[in-house]
């Protein structure tokens, strides 16, 4: 995954599940909470400045701070990591992708994709209309959500985000899945 130019995100809940709603579900993504840091994950070329940190709304938890200095490519500049056991995706089975994502700068245009850019998929993250004022304290915030179903992404978002300190989050289920075959989603 990366961002397709100069920006930050922060990401969270990173799944990928073959065979969704199935006794048969498997999930396919280890520390996708990115609970254990940065473990499993590698943070490549334009991306090498992106790391974990504790969430802004949450010192339980972690997410990564996705940091991009240019645009994401899918040999090299994203962050990537092996899928549990080095199982391979198989055409003709249905995977569930979803995590959660918060723009923080920059671009908002998140790519995310399976080994040899199966799945691929660009979600425009939203940007808060009210971003705050520069050097002036926030005077109010709101928490809104919203969800892009087609790629089974889900988001939080906060109104006048100034500081990740007054970041906020909530968990959405994921509702939608797409079947791997050759020609792509």
């Amino acid at each position: 995954m990366g961002l397709l130019s100069a920006g930050e995100c922060l990401i969270d809940d990173l799944h990928v599940v073959e065979s969704p709603g199935t006794a048969s579900a498997r999930e396919l993504i280890t520390n996708g909470t990115f609970e254990s840091g940065a473990g499993g994950w590698r943070l490549l070329g334009t991306h090498d400045h992106s790391h974990v940190i504790v969430d802004p709304a949450d010192p339980s938890n972690h997410v990564l701070d996705l940091v991009a200095t240019d645009s994401t490519e899918h040999m090299h500049n994203h962050a990537e990591t092996t899928l549990a056991g080095n199982y391979s995706i198989v055409d003709g089975r249905t995977y569930q992708i979803s995590y959660r994502a918060r723009w923080v700068s920059g671009s908002n245009q998140l790519n995310t994709r399976l080994y040899f850019n199966r799945l691929a998929r660009t979600t425009l993250i939203d940007i808060p209309q009210n971003n705050g004022t520069p050097a002036r304290p926030m005077v109010r915030l709101r928490p809104i959500s919203g969800r892009n179903t087609a790629t089974c992404v889900r988001m939080w978002w906060c109104r006048s985000p100034i500081s990740r300190s007054q970041f906020r989050s909530k968990r959405t289920t994921p509702t939608a899945s797409h079947r791997c075959g050759c020609s792509g989603p």
